[in-house]
């Protein structure tokens, strides 16, 4: 490794600007200075109206009880009935209408909540991250480019679009309880927990979160244990709620798509 002399005649070596660089980026300033910068990104949306079909939720919410919305949203045959059931994700729908009874017309509270849950999803995204690699500086990067990646732009601004960041909060929280579960001897039993009420908050909110049983299967037999554990039928017995659980949901996904038309 080069080196250069220094005052005294002891060689200094040349990577120590490097080290200050990750110790700057270590600090424990870095998640809330990205949790600030997020904010100041997303802030202006605040002000914004409602758009787009934005409008259809305010209709069905304004036309239709909570009680009979809420049995409509999570009745799979009734799945293209509303213009916003266009899909099988019948949280979002109850989530909006419940903020519908908050909110009303005024869409600050909308924009809020999204603004909230996506700096939620940058906390976890760090702890996720910090957990995988055991540096702040990496755990601080990933919270970043997540903070205030151009393509997640939409979910954050567009209220109709919002399932995404509500789906977000609940995977990512899902995958933290669940690496928690794996690696921690204490409160095994409530990650475990945890991790089986996000994953079913987050495949109700969004069709894609399906795949995190493959993700958190993956994880379990490529990171968290030996490959060769996998051969093993009592070892995916954890696994056992979330496989189930994404096939139960895929199946309704298949059948809505092949007997309606949405």
């Amino acid at each position: 490794m080069l080196s250069e002399p220094s005052a005294a005649g002891q060689p200094l070596s040349r990577t120590r600007p490097a080290l200050r660089w990750e110790a700057l980026f270590s600090s424990r300033l870095l998640l809330p200075a990205v949790l600030l910068l997020a904010f100041a990104v997303y802030a202006p949306t605040l002000n914004d109206y409602f758009a787009g079909d934005d409008i259809w939720f305010l209709h069905s919410a304004d036309t239709i009880s909570v009680g009979d919305y809420i049995q409509t949203s999570f009745d799979y045959r009734d799945t293209g009935s509303l213009p916003e059931l266009n899909r099988y994700r019948p949280l979002y729908p109850v989530a909006w209408r419940l903020q519908y009874e908050v909110f009303g017309l005024h869409a600050f509270g909308y924009h809020a909540v999204l603004v909230a849950l996506h700096l939620a999803s940058v906390a976890v995204v760090w702890a996720i991250a910090l957990r995988l690699t055991r540096r702040a500086w990496a755990a601080g990067l990933a919270a970043l480019i997540f903070a205030v990646h151009p393509g997640y732009a939409d979910a954050v601004t567009w209220l109709s679009g919002g399932n995404r960041v509500f789906a977000t909060f609940p995977l990512l929280l899902c995958v933290l309880s669940f690496m928690k579960y794996l690696h921690d001897d204490t409160a095994k039993a409530r990650n475990y927990v945890a991790a089986c009420a996000a994953f079913l908050a987050a495949v109700l909110l969004h069709p894609a979160a399906v795949g995190l049983a493959v993700i958190l299967s993956a994880y379990a037999f490529l990171v968290a244990r030996p490959p060769g554990d996998a051969l093993r039928p009592g070892a995916w017995l954890p696994l056992a709620p979330f496989v189930l659980a994404a096939i139960a949901l895929s199946s309704i996904h298949v059948w809505v798509r092949s007997h309606l038309d949405v």
